[in-house]
């Protein structure tokens, strides 16, 4: 429960992990100066080599460069999972993951609702999984709706509006089951999803 409006720093030699099952994460800004310690990316929560499951509360109106309301950077063991009534709702990135960014590991939607995000300048409007997996199982009712990525005529940028996955190297894993993406655009490729 509460009202907090402040970023989560989770950084550590061993692995973290962030469970949220209500209340609201809002109005945290990587340009807040008054906070010494306060990180560039992920807007409401930074996180290194770990978990973040959410399955209630909100996270809104919050900006970081990757990742507006979430970042989360490790390895094959990382993830982010989202069910229930959960939203992050009007977040913006300067660069990619207007909602949530994550490298490694895994993003799994059971349930919950992304809207209205915005990747400025770069790719995954709603989500940018970057050499990692996405699933939305068969019994998801997650939404991902009206989030959009921009260009600003930077190349490479502007691509999947709802979602974006890449992997420099190897393979990743997309797999959607069940679930909406309604309404989401993208300046170049995969005004839905876009996969590299």
């Amino acid at each position: 429960g509460g009202d907090i409006q402040a970023q989560f720093v989770l950084a550590s030699s061993s692995s973290n992990s962030f469970n949220m099952s209500g209340g609201t994460i809002r109005n945290s800004y990587h340009t807040d100066t008054e906070y010494s310690h306060i990180e560039t990316n992920g807007g409401a929560v930074f996180m290194e080599q770990g978990t973040f499951t959410m399955t209630g509360g909100t996270i809104q109106n919050c900006t970081g460069v990757n990742g507006g309301a979430v970042y989360i950077n490790g390895s094959s063991e990382t993830s982010f999972s989202m069910s229930g009534t959960s939203l992050i709702k009007n977040c913006t990135s300067k660069n990619s993951g207007g909602a949530v960014y994550l490298e490694g590991g895994t993003v799994t939607l059971t349930g919950g609702s992304i809207v209205n995000n915005m990747a400025e300048q770069g790719n995954g409007g709603g989500i940018c999984v970057v050499g990692g997996n996405f699933f939305m199982p068969a019994n998801s009712t997650a939404s991902i709706e009206g989030n959009a990525a921009y260009s600003k005529s930077e190349d490479g940028c502007g691509s999947g509006g709802g979602i974006y996955v890449t992997s420099s190297t190897g393979n990743v894993q997309v797999d959607i089951k069940h679930g909406s993406i309604i309404n989401n655009s993208s300046d170049r490729t995969g005004g839905g999803l876009a996969v590299n």
